[in-house]
């Protein structure tokens, strides 16, 4: 033998008796790690996806309106309430539509 490893020729990482065995602690850390990466590329694709599908008018299409008109509405809807003009459960179904379109939180 000339001194090199037989293993030097062919491409392969190795030594006088043979290619590097990786242990199997290194390979449960590399396990351990993969999954852990998987794990957390599930969480940013599922916060993706809850920011994307959101409850606010503008994804069902219609336009969103601006927050002065809707509390312009909003003032109107108490004022014919409070004169009699509109009765307690077309009031609440009103308000609470309007209440929906506003930005709170």
């Amino acid at each position: 033998m000339s001194g090199r490893c037989d293993w030097a020729h062919t491409g392969v990482v190795g030594c006088l008796r043979g290619p590097i065995v990786t242990s199997s602690a290194s390979r449960a850390k590399r396990d351990r790690e993969r999954l852990r990466e998987e794990k957390a590329a599930r969480k940013r694709a599922r916060r993706v996806e809850l920011t994307t599908v959101s409850d606010d008018p503008a994804a069902e299409g219609r336009p969103r309106r601006a927050e002065s008109d809707v509390l312009t509405e909003l003032a109107a809807v108490h004022r014919r309430f409070e004169d009699g003009a509109i009765g307690f459960d077309e009031f609440e179904a009103t308000r609470n539509e309007l209440m929906g379109e506003l930005d709170v939180g």
